[in-house]
């Protein structure tokens, strides 16, 4: 939580706890910003009280200094406090839609070439034109980000800053994945946010990638030969994707190069005890308590969260699997099935669950059911690792066989148990994909590939720098 606690009108005083020693001070300095810059003030209410906020908007009035010396002169004790500028920090509503993410990164892009390009950061307003979201959280993130990839470039200029303009460099590197690489998803092959290209090699880069289509015998050579040459001008320094996320300004900001060419000894993930959870239980509104089937694994002494679940809430959408680590900033992000997941599976003569093969909502015969009644009971006995799965309180075939027929009608008048359950069969079956694996004593193989392929470093995936905490 930062500084979002905002006093804009005399009502909001209480908020601030009678308790607190420097609570005459805070509504003296309220007052005073009100009755002569026409604002308000935010504070944090988790700290001590000892620094106010003051919209960035009343700096095109006065300065600190000003505003300082108009308190002094109302008598307000100011002796011990911070006032500084800054519009707080937002209240977290839930997950980033796809506009938004989009109004971050091209934030960021602003921001980084303000600072690479000028030395200069870009004023809150103008960064607000681009995320009017933007709050002091942002703003330091956006700051610390330009700052480590100014650092990476060792003071390096002359970049334009890309992020899918039309005629933009990271458009074209797209187009050429889509048209001749076979890349349908560009998050599949490559996890870059914005793209930077050196001005004075554009033209040559742009020449030299455009052999990417008459070079090559098929899509997947095309592929390899794309990331070949991103691979090469990102090594001197001339074209770089950026991967971007909000990082904290607290913790040492780190730039890595994601290429799987470079990833040395693989990890061996191991499934952590009372880390497998795969809760089948149903609340009184008829919706399911989780949608996912959870793992806790050890990569290397850290814990990292993998889910497998649907995403988007569709009635029935295809699953993903998504891995985090400790904290919002240590996600790694989602695993490409079609990069990551199929191709091992595949070598070992397994599958994803096939949607076409999901009876449709209304539509279930016995034969389905029996499918997964069938399924459920070879499984749930089951260990991987050595750890045993926690199915919740249907555990057993006969409580398992009600909450499927209860679920499966259920699912007819309720969107996100359609969603849920679809969601859980897929992931049911994906369980029986470990048990095989288990036999084979390759679970940590397979773990160790989602593990890289949630950090965009599978045998074909794109090259890109990666700024995070």
């Amino acid at each position: 939580m930062g500084y979002n606690l905002r006093i804009k009108k005399e009502a909001d005083i209480k908020k601030i706890p009678s308790n607190r020693t420097r609570r005459n001070d805070i509504i003296g300095i309220f007052m005073v910003i009100r009755e002569y810059y026409s604002s308000f003030i935010i504070i944090d209410p988790k700290a001590n009280f000892t620094t106010v906020k003051i919209p960035r908007a009343v700096k095109e009035k006065a300065q600190i200094s000003a505003i300082k010396s108009k308190l002094k002169q109302k008598k307000i004790n100011i002796v011990g406090l911070t006032i500084a500028f800054g519009d707080g920090s937002g209240q977290s509503a839930g997950g980033t839609n796809a506009i938004e993410t989009a109004h971050q990164e091209n934030a960021t892009r602003i921001y980084c070439k303000d600072i690479i390009e000028t030395g200069q950061p870009p004023t809150f307003k103008t960064i607000k034109k681009v995320y009017p979201k933007v709050d002091d959280d942002w703003m330091e993130s956006f700051e610390v980000s330009a700052q480590a990839l100014k650092g990476y470039l060792k003071n390096q200029k002359g970049y334009e800053y890309s992020r899918e303009e039309p005629g933009g460099i990271m458009t074209y590197l797209e187009k050429v994945a889509k048209d001749h690489c076979g890349v349908k998803i560009k998050d599949s092959w490559n996890k870059m946010d914005i793209v930077i290209v050196r001005k004075a090699k554009k033209d040559k880069i742009i020449k030299d990638i455009d052999l990417v289509e008459h070079c090559c015998e098929n899509p997947a050579m095309a592929l390899d030969a794309l990331n070949e040459k991103m691979r090469y001008w990102g090594h001197t320094k001339d074209l770089i994707g950026i991967s971007l996320k909000k990082v904290n300004p607290k913790r040492k900001i780190k730039t890595e190069w994601s290429d799987p060419r470079n990833v040395g000894k693989k990890v061996q993930p191991t499934i952590k005890q009372n880390g497998i959870v795969f809760n089948w239980d149903i609340k009184r509104n008829s919706e399911f308590q989780t949608g996912e089937l959870s793992f806790k694994i050890d990569v290397d002494g850290n814990t990292l969260t993998m889910q497998s679940r649907a995403f988007s809430g569709g009635k029935r959408e295809r699953n993903q699997f998504d891995m985090t680590g400790a904290g919002a900033s240590a996600k790694l992000g989602k695993v490409s099935g079609p990069l990551a997941i199929d191709p091992f599976l595949h070598h070992h003569h397994l599958k994803r669950f096939e949607m076409k093969d999901m009876p449709k909502i209304g539509e279930w015969t016995n034969k389905n059911k029996k499918y997964w009644i069938d399924m459920f009971k070879s499984l749930k006995d089951k260990k991987l690792m050595g750890v045993p799965v926690e199915w919740g309180s249907n555990n057993t075939v006969a409580k398992w066989t009600t909450m499927l027929n209860k679920a499966i009608k259920a699912e007819q008048d309720i969107v996100r148990t359609a969603s849920q359950l679809s969601s859980k069969l897929q992931s049911l079956h994906m369980l029986y994909n470990f048990c095989e694996l288990e036999k084979k004593k390759l679970v940590s193989a397979f773990l160790g590939t989602c593990y890289y392929g949630a950090k965009g470093q599978y045998d074909s995936a794109g090259v890109f720098l990666k700024i995070s905490d």
